[in-house]
């Protein structure tokens, strides 16, 4: 009797052992090959131009794009609406052709930098600042030889 009340402790725990082992090699492969779930960096524009690069550096939010058609356009009123419209600024426009403000013509060989000061939505925590920041810069562009504008978006997250 003695012997299988031994065999029985023993095989008892061999087998939660076993499982224990088992549990805890999984949940260390979890650990150490834990995929990145966050959001990657994105720059999408909803009109006919194209986003090269952007950044926020500085308290500020640099979008550089380049027409994407055969013809010249003029940009306007671009405003930056941060998270959902919480906070918003005007944002201005820098040309590698080297006009600059809030309204330029950018030829179709050129690209243009929507740059939008951060620093002016202070009313926003600093914690705010610091996590993923989603914005939205709306402005309005339109083809030479054409008399009527249109409105465009570019949607980020860095």
């Amino acid at each position: 009797m003695r012997g299988s009340k031994a065999q029985s402790s023993l095989e008892y725990l061999l087998t939660y052992s076993f499982a224990l082992l088992i549990l805890s090699s999984a949940m260390a492969a979890l650990v150490q090959n834990r995929p990145d779930i966050s959001v990657p960096s994105q720059c999408d524009i909803s009109a006919q131009f194209g986003c090269i690069a952007h950044t926020n550096q500085n308290d500020e939010l640099r979008v550089l794009m380049r027409p994407e058609g055969a013809r010249a356009v003029n940009v306007t009123n671009a405003t930056m609406a941060y998270r959902g419209n919480t906070s918003s600024t005007y944002c201005t426009f820098n040309t590698t052709a080297g006009a600059v403000g809030s309204s330029v013509l950018v030829n179709d060989e050129d690209q243009v930098e929507v740059l939008c000061d951060l620093s002016s939505l202070n009313d926003l925590p600093d914690s705010f600042l610091a996590e993923r920041e989603e914005m939205q810069i709306e402005f309005r562009y339109k083809e030479s030889g054409l008399t009527f504008w249109k409105s465009a978006q570019v949607d980020i997250i860095i």
